[in-house]
């Protein structure tokens, strides 16, 4: 038998429902992190034909408020239609020429010749209405999210809030905590069944008005999967008071999760939560750098996926995971700065909103996939931004401007009688190999003026005695995260140790200087082939398969682009940009007691990032460090 502290988490698809079960996260072997899971719904933001979803019945039309009960029925059935009769996004019937005429009048200024208007008033494709109106048979709106762009900018929304001044950081932990005891009053009141029904006020008056987005607000997240992104929403429980809530604070790049509501205990008064938040602001700022997590999200989506399939292969990162995935909100504690002097104060306060004012400020310290991202600057910025597939603006408007008037009229929260738990920041087992995983073609310049008229060739380091150093060094050499101490000895086990690393590292050291000696004497296999496939271009007309295979396509396809350019002049250096779209041009110049690298890649990528980049070969020259430490003193 479940104890009441007990939880289900119900995965729900087509042919079954597993039933999982932990323990509250207020009891004292299971408080740091392991937070009770919800019950959750996985709803698809594109079509998944009949897929089991939750669904609510209603108890009167003519009801002031509706009290949903959570049964599961077919998703054939509307989510409305059981009292209210609501529709289907309808398909509208029209042919091409009443479409047509909708636009006329712009399509035939744009395209004056006759055969441009030709082709307005006959297509030149046959129409097949069946395949929408299938889909309209198979998912709750035809209309569902088909892009797979970045959500910030193209997707999610930002929304300013006006502007506060904050004498010390108190206050902004205070506007914080009144922020989130409305969320939690909010909450509760769609958890009781008690936001008012709204009607049309137009055509088709006293019609009832689908209040769905409305549940979809807090405690939802949009999970990233290849091809179809899906909706991660918490199961309606039929005792409101056996929710257990939290909330995620991020703060400088860290995430700190913080617990607000158990089933054993209540709620946290504003003050309790103020205190946290203020806790994890002081954390933050003598804490070391974190790692840009954040920043994944606002990947084009598949990229994304397939990022969070190598995060979760471990288990602390999961964990972090499903806690963003399942708390009512992100709260963001932004520094100060990242507004462009060129623009005004509106301006910057929306471009803080929708993307966090990009890289360099604010943009790691947000979550995109969560539905509500409640953000506070201490220069006093405020906003919010949205995940849009959950729900639209009218939704988001409603629950932001009943937080802000409340916040208005509220008392500084009182101070906490006992001082809780402090909140600690998520730990995230982040590799350089989470990156990218797998060694790509390289271009690293080798000088041939040992030869008249000499350029360069291709010193190609991503060989198998590379590999295999690489992934000797990123092996974790300590235990797991957050792993109880019990008082015990432990017996760890590293599978590589210091002296295997170094010679790992001789052995690719070695072959990378026979490449090079190869390359400089004239023996390289670049500049040859690309004579040999010129030559062919040029003699025979075509390319020979060789030079058409995908094998050779991936050779020459260098993400990563290197360079020595060394200079003797202080402050002097030369960089260069990556030489594909979606590559890296990384220059460097050894100096007596410094290393200068010059990197770059392209904005436009969704795939690259300069500073993840920069974080990650700074991590790979510390552990460099230390291995050659380890090397001395054995010596």
């Amino acid at each position: 038998m479940m104890t009441p502290l007990a939880q289900r988490k119900i995965m729900i698809n087509k042919n079954r429902m597993q039933q999982t079960s932990l323990f509250s996260p207020f009891s004292r072997s299971n408080r740091r992190h392991s937070y009770m899971k919800p019950t959750r719904i996985h709803i698809p933001v594109t079509s998944m034909p009949r897929q089991l979803l939750l669904k609510q019945k209603f108890q009167s039309q003519s009801s002031k408020y509706f009290r949903p009960k959570p049964i599961l029925l077919q998703s054939d059935d509307d989510f409305y239609s059981e009292k209210f009769k609501l529709r289907h996004h309808p398909i509208n019937g029209l042919t091409w020429k009443e479409k047509v005429g909708f636009v006329q009048d712009a399509l035939r200024n744009q395209f004056t010749l006759p055969e441009k208007q030709n082709v307005i008033e006959r297509p030149s494709y046959v129409e097949k209405p069946k395949f929408l109106r299938d889909r309209v048979d198979s998912v709750r709106n035809y209309v569902s999210d088909y892009v797979r762009l970045p959500l910030p900018i193209n997707s999610n929304p930002g929304m300013v809030f006006p502007r506060r001044h904050f004498a010390k950081m108190e206050e902004v932990a205070d506007l914080g905590a009144l922020f989130i005891d409305d969320l939690l009053d909010y909450k509760e009141m769609l958890d009781r069944g008690e936001l008012p029904l709204e009607r049309a006020t137009s055509r088709e008056k006293g019609q009832p008005l689908c209040m769905e987005q409305f549940y979809r607000l807090l405690g939802v997240c949009r999970i990233p999967e290849v091809g179809r992104d899906r909706l991660e929403l918490p199961l309606v429980k039929s005792d409101p008071e056996e929710y257990e809530e939290l909330v995620v604070v991020a703060c400088r790049n860290h995430f700190y999760p913080i617990p607000v509501k158990a089933a054993d205990r209540g709620r946290l008064t504003p003050g309790e939560i103020q205190g946290q938040i203020l806790h994890c602001m002081i954390d933050a700022a003598s804490a070391a750098a974190a790692p840009r997590v954040g920043l994944l999200t606002s990947m084009q989506r598949d990229s994304w996926a397939r990022a969070r399939e190598t995060l979760i292969k471990d288990e602390n990162n999961r964990t972090n995971l499903e806690l963003i995935s399942r708390a009512l909100c992100i709260l963001c504690l932004d520094e100060s700065g990242g507004d462009r002097a060129d623009t005004d104060e509106d301006t910057n306060g929306l471009l803080r909103a929708m993307h966090g004012a990009g890289t360099r400020y604010h943009s790691a310290n947000r979550w995109f996939d969560k539905t509500v991202q409640l953000i506070i600057s201490q220069d006093g910025t405020i906003g919010m931004c949205y995940e849009h597939s959950a729900a639209e603006g009218v939704a988001v408007v409603r629950l932001a401007e009943r937080a802000l008037a409340r916040a208005e009229v509220a008392d500084r929260p009182a101070p906490p009688p006992a001082l809780l738990p402090a909140p600690q920041a998520m730990k995230w087992n982040i590799l350089p190999d989470v990156m990218y995983g797998y060694l790509v073609s390289t271009y690293e310049s080798a000088s041939l003026r040992r030869f008249r008229n000499g350029r360069v060739d291709n010193i190609r380091s991503a060989h198998a005695a590379a590999h295999a150093w690489a992934a000797a060094m990123c092996t974790a050499e300590s235990s797991p995260l957050n792993q109880p101490d019990d008082g015990q000895k432990k017996v760890s086990f590293n599978l590589y140790g210091e002296q295997k690393k170094l010679e790992l590292f001789e052995e690719a050291a070695r072959k990378q200087t026979e490449i090079m000696e190869a390359n400089i004497l004239g023996r390289g296999i670049d500049n040859h082939l690309l004579g040999l496939r010129e030559m062919a271009r040029e003699t025979l007309g075509e390319l020979p398969p060789i030079f058409t295979d995908d094998t050779y396509k991936q050779m020459i396809d260098y993400k990563l682009s290197t360079s020595q350019v060394s200079t003797t002049t202080d402050g002097t250096f030369m960089g260069y940009g990556a030489v594909i779209p979606d590559g890296y041009g990384c220059s460097y110049n050894p100096k007596r007691e410094t290393v200068i690298f010059c990197i770059a890649s392209f904005t436009s990528s969704s795939v690259t990032n300069t500073e993840a980049f920069r974080q990650s070969l700074e991590e790979a020259l510390d552990s460099m460090k230390l291995m050659f430490q380890a090397r001395k003193v054995e010596a």
